[in-house]
C-alpha cells in the first residue's frame, strides 16, 4: 500500500478504497504537544480533497463501543484525548471494497479519512487511573451538516453482525 506525505502529514492507503489512515507529526516539549489535525492545503496535496462544514466531539467516561454508523459526507476522525480501536466496513454499493472491514488503533498522532459510505464504529482503550474513569475524546470533522431528523435513517449494523466479523 502506498503513502504520501505532505507537511507534517502522512497519509496510507489502506485495504478499503479511498480510507485512508492520517499520520500527523507532533511537537512537543516539557509542557505538553502541538499537533495539526487538519490543514486544506496539506490535505490536498495527500489526494485527499475535503472540504469541512462541522466539527464534532464525543466524550466517552467509560470504556464504551459505539457501533456501526455511516452518514451521507466524508469524514475525518481523530482522536483527541486516549486511544480507540476504529473500525470501518465498506459499505458502498458497486464499490471493489464492498464489504471489507478493516481496524485500526488510533491514538493523537493517528487520524482517519472516511470516506462517504462508509461505516464507522469505535471502542475505546484508554485504560483508567487509579481513583479515576477512563477518559476519551474523539473528535471529526464532517463535510456535511447534521440533521437529527435524518438520525434513525443513516445506516447503522450490530457489532457483532457475522457478516462483518469485527474482532
Amino acid at each position: 500500500m502506498s503513502s504520501i506525505s505532505a507537511g507534517n502529514f502522512t497519509a496510507h492507503e489502506t485495504a478499503i478504497e479511498g480510507l485512508k489512515i492520517i499520520e500527523k507529526r507532533s511537537f512537543g516539549d516539557t509542557r505538553g504537544y502541538f499537533i495539526e489535525n487538519y490543514r486544506a492545503d496539506m490535505f490536498k496535496l495527500l489526494g485527499i480533497d475535503f472540504t469541512p462544514v462541522q466539527a464534532n466531539a464525543s466524550r466517552n467516561n467509560t470504556l464504551v463501543a459505539r457501533g456501526f454508523h455511516g452518514e451521507p459526507w466524508d469524514k475525518l476522525c481523530s482522536v483527541s484525548i486516549g486511544t480507540v480501536y476504529a473500525g470501518i466496513v465498506d459499505a458502498r454499493a458497486g464499490s471493489d471494497t464492498f464489504g471489507k472491514f478493516e481496524g485500526f488503533n488510533l491514538d493523537e498522532e493517528l487520524s482517519l479519512f472516511v470516506p462517504e459510505g462508509c461505516l464507522n464504529s469505535y471502542m475505546t482503550t484508554t485504560p483508567a487511573k487509579p481513583g479515576e474513569s477512563p477518559l476519551t475524546v474523539y473528535s471529526y470533522l464532517v463535510s456535511g451538516y447534521y440533521d437529527p431528523a435524518m438520525a434513525g435513517i443513516y445506516p447503522a449494523v450490530a457489532l457483532d453482525d457475522p457478516e462483518i466479523a469485527a474482532p
